[in-house]
């Protein structure tokens, strides 16, 4: 199932309107009377436009986009402000903003789409909202459920702390359930990248729903095309290796390759496809930023698609983590996407930016740099405009850093 989750935007307002009422009509039938469904529709539900401003709102768009037919298909977010629940048409002051030392961020709004529900939306959004509070310093959440919405919250590790009855005008009593769970590290222990901050989700999560944009089944033909001209002098490193099709298209030729990718997931599905073709590769799962704690060393690294994921500051992290691993003399090969041309990619490189991460005081050469293509899901035939970087591993320059 391929759908879209991002940031809401004032523009959303209108079809979120339509996704509450629809949702919560629907999902809420055989929890709620006719009566209190409508009560709570008019006078609960709805669009909290604080969330929207706070930027901590998410939607997640059908197939074909938030212009399609199916339009948003699933609404959630979180809040670092006091409101529990409700829409814009229960607040009455000001909404001050919680402690993250001492209070519990709020889990706000869920709503899918009758057509769309338990699919997994709900659990996406989930991850996207903890990961965002737990980097904004939160380690627990709090909401108010609605008695559809308990069993899905249970599902997520919530706890019921307080079974409530607010009444609404007109006297209408709905039955509330105040949860709480403690937000757990949503990136195994490790800071999450400037990627997982601004989609909301870790890596791994890519996996979990199914085949991200960049797993397109096979090798890269750039990687096969390096290693066809025999450039690849092994041991190999493929750094973020995902689902290892590049690592076991070089270890089927006999070349000794070990592949990382941060994604649990991914790595098990790389194992796995290993067991299956019956190549000799090592999978693992590391954290690209952190290598030195794999205690080897290796001749030739791939790196397929990472670099350009990093922001400025990650980059140079990520060539000093590389050159802990990387042997003098040693090569790293880097497919980038470009800001060259058509069709570009997300994150797109410029030879200015690979040239600055791998410089000469920091004990790196960029021998070459040539136009390639890096295939996805979603670009044509012909994949993306990419850069394939040639870069030597040498001794740094002086006032450089050596390993």
């Amino acid at each position: 199932m391929v759908v879209n989750l991002r940031v809401a935007t004032p523009e959303d307002i209108p079809s979120l309107r339509e996704l509450i009422d629809a949702s919560a009509r629907a999902l809420s039938v055989g929890f709620y009377s006719p009566t209190q469904i409508d009560a709570a529709v008019t006078h609960v539900f709805g669009v909290d436009t604080q969330l929207i401003d706070d930027g901590t709102y998410f939607v997640v768009d059908g197939p074909d986009g938030p212009d399609g037919p199916d339009g948003p298909v699933a609404a959630g977010g979180w809040s670092a402000r006091r409101t529990l629940y409700g829409g814009d048409q229960m607040k009455a002051a000001a909404d001050p903003l919680l402690d993250p030392a001492t209070d519990a961020a709020r889990i706000r709004a869920f709503f899918v789409h009758p057509k769309w529900a338990r699919q997994g939306l709900a659990r996406r959004l989930y991850e996207a909202c903890a990961s965002a509070a737990w980097a904004a310093g939160f380690r627990a959440f709090e909401l108010m459920a609605t008695r559809p919405g308990e069993p899905l919250y249970k599902a997520l590790g919530f706890e019921v702390v307080e079974q409530v009855f607010v009444t609404l005008p007109g006297g209408v009593d709905v039955p509330f359930a105040r949860m709480r769970r403690a937000i757990e590290n949503p990136h195994g222990g490790r800071a999450p990248t400037s990627h997982e901050r601004s989609s909301g989700r870790p890596w791994d999560a890519s996996y979990r729903d199914g085949q991200p944009p960049w797993d397109i089944g096979r090798p890269q033909p750039a990687i096969v095309r390096l290693t066809a001209a025999r450039r690849l002098a092994e041991p190999v490193l493929d750094a973020g290796c995902g689902t290892g099709e590049n690592a076991l298209h070089v270890a089927s030729l006999g070349i000794g390759v070990f592949g990382f990718d941060v994604a649990e997931t991914a790595v098990a599905i790389a194992r796995k496809k290993a067991v299956e073709r019956g190549v000799d590769v090592e999978f693992a799962v590391a954290d690209a930023l952190r290598l030195e704690r794999l205690g080897r060393r290796f001749a030739t690294v791939l790196d397929c698609a990472l670099f350009h994921t990093f922001d400025e500051h990650e980059r140079s992290q990520y060539a000093a983590s590389l050159a802990s691993v990387i042997e003098q003399q040693g090569t790293l090969y880097v497919l980038c996407f470009s800001d060259d041309g058509e069709d570009q990619g997300p994150h797109p490189i410029s030879q200015a930016e690979l040239i600055a991460a791998f410089s000469a005081d920091n004990g790196w050469n960029v021998l070459d740099i040539q136009s390639e293509r890096v295939h996805t899901r979603f670009h044509g035939d012909d994949g993306a405009p990419a850069w394939l970087a040639t870069v030597a591993r040498v001794r740094a320059s002086r006032g450089g850093k050596d390993d």
